[in-house]
């Protein structure tokens, strides 16, 4: 099964991808879509106005049960930011994650769990990731 992400770019809500590699990109109706396989990990960003809401989403309809703007199913929701120094704090992990050659779909849920409440924090650090990746 194929995901399309439709890349949002009028005049109000604006969105793109972060993270993950699209399989392809059309074009259809004057919109863009970028085309995932199912099972695939990405970060979608949706900006509307001054605020930004960022996701990092697996892309599988049977666990999924989470419907986001521009993706044409359900979709996982492993972490999300509401406010910008939450998305600096999922950078900050998915950078840590690409810096240990860790594959996302190698992490279990309850370190994304673990993660997702550190981002409320303004605290984190990448000490406190490494410190949740190493003991889940």
């Amino acid at each position: 099964m194929k995901y399309a992400v439709e890349l949002l770019s009028n005049s109000d809500i604006k969105s793109d991808i972060f993270y993950g590699r699209d399989v392809s990109k059309v074009d259809k109706n004057g919109k863009k879509y970028s085309i995932f396989n199912q099972s695939d990990i990405i970060g979608y960003r949706i900006k509307n106005g001054r605020k930004t809401r960022a996701y990092l989403v697996k892309l599988d309809e049977s666990i999924g049960s989470n419907r986001l703007l521009g993706i044409s199913n359900n979709v996982s929701i492993l972490l999300q930011s509401m406010k910008a120094y939450q998305y600096k704090n999922m950078m900050i992990f998915l950078s840590l994650i690409r810096s240990k050659n860790i594959s996302l779909n190698e992490i279990d849920m309850s370190v994304y769990y673990r993660i997702n409440t550190l981002l409320n924090g303004r605290k984190f650090d990448k000490l406190m990731a490494e410190e949740v990746l190493k003991y889940g």
